[in-house]
């Protein structure tokens, strides 16, 4: 649906141990949609996701600063971290984040 609906395409994906796709925007992977598994073929959006070129460490300290709760994951084979953001409502934001800068 997404991908007509708004002209995106399936890309690459990281080996994460649950089914799912990663859907584009140019370059850029934009919109991360996993099966349900409580409903067949049907999916779940669950979240949307932002990339900082930012070290990860920077980012946890300013959710900590701002008093956000927050859950940490790192993604199988980039090692990049995911930080997932429970917002009022029950909209989670994801913000990926590399563990070290790219600058560094």
């Amino acid at each position: 649906m997404f991908i007509e609906v708004m002209s995106l395409r399936e890309g690459a994906r990281p080996p994460f141990p649950f089914p799912g796709q990663w859907l584009y925007a140019g370059n850029q992977a934009v919109m991360h949609v996993i099966a349900d598994r409580h409903a067949g073929k049907a999916v779940r959006f669950g979240h949307i996701a932002f990339r900082t070129e930012l070290a990860a460490e920077a980012v946890v300290e300013r959710l900590n600063r701002a008093g956000f709760v927050h859950d940490v994951s790192i993604v199988p084979a980039s090692g990049d971290a995911q930080l997932f953001v429970s917002l009022p409502g029950g909209l989670v934001v994801e913000l990926d984040a590399p563990v070290r800068s790219r600058s560094a």
